[in-house]
Formats: structure tokens, C-alpha cells, sequence
């Protein structure tokens, strides 16, 4: 449970990280019915594209939350770091499986996707920026 003060000041901050954008429920009133999930409000902050291939890094403002979601097969993940530039934390996920990675925080913090189309231990060829 998460109160609106809080939702509205902060997001749902590491309470988020690791969970799928679609189905993590984030209650507020203390009523079953009254929930949002953070994929609901999410926009598309910026997108690493080639003519084949794609990744997106996709936002909620309700949530404050980040994560990639492919637009083709291939490894992708988003990652969180501080401001200060040091690595926060990474998501993966391989887009036979599931189309987006799960959030990460992102209030206050900056997020980007990347997307690698080579084989495993390649460099990731297409990154976002960062938000």
C-alpha cells in the first residue's frame, strides 16, 4: 500500500524495482478496487532504433518507475545509475520471452534502454538516452 502523498512526492521508489510495469499493483485508499498499475500512464521517453531492430525506454510519471521494451528479438535491458553517474542497478530480459524488462526507480535518479542484437557477451548496440 502506498499512500497518494507519497505516490504524488516520490513514486513508488525501490518498492518498484523488479516488477512488471503491466501487473504490479500499487494500492492507494486502502481499498481493494483503488489501485493503479504503472504501465497505465507510461509514455515512450526516447527509442534506439536501426531498420531491423529497437528499444524503447518507456516512463511512468504516476509511478516514477523506467523500463525497456523491445520492438524486435534480441537482448535488452534498462539500467538505473545515480545522478553522480555511478551503476544503481540493471534489468534484462531477452525479447523471445517477454517484451519489456521490469522497472526500475527512476525518481531522481536516470534510466536508459539498450538493445544487443549479437550474440551473447557482444556490446549492446543501441542504447536511448539517459532520462
Amino acid at each position: 500500500m502506498i499512500d497518494e502523498a507519497t505516490l504524488l512526492n516520490s513514486g513508488c521508489g525501490s518498492k518498484c524495482d523488479g516488477k512488471d510495469p503491466a501487473s504490479f499493483r500499487i494500492y492507494y485508499e486502502q481499498l481493494p478496487h483503488n489501485y493503479y498499475t504503472c504501465a497505465e500512464d507510461a509514455w515512450t521517453v526516447d527509442t534506439a532504433e536501426d531498420p531491423i531492430a529497437g528499444v524503447e525506454l518507456r516512463y511512468s510519471s504516476r509511478c516514477r518507475t523506467a523500463w525497456a521494451r523491445a520492438k524486435t528479438q534480441g537482448m535488452f535491458k534498462v539500467e538505473s545509475r545515480y545522478l553522480s553517474g555511478a551503476h544503481r542497478i540493471t534489468m534484462t530480459e531477452l525479447a523471445a520471452n517477454w517484451r519489456w524488462t521490469a522497472m526500475v526507480d527512476d525518481a531522481g535518479l536516470l534510466a536508459r534502454a539498450c538493445l544487443r542484437t549479437g550474440p551473447p557477451g557482444s556490446d549492446w548496440n543501441y542504447c536511448t538516452r539517459w532520462y
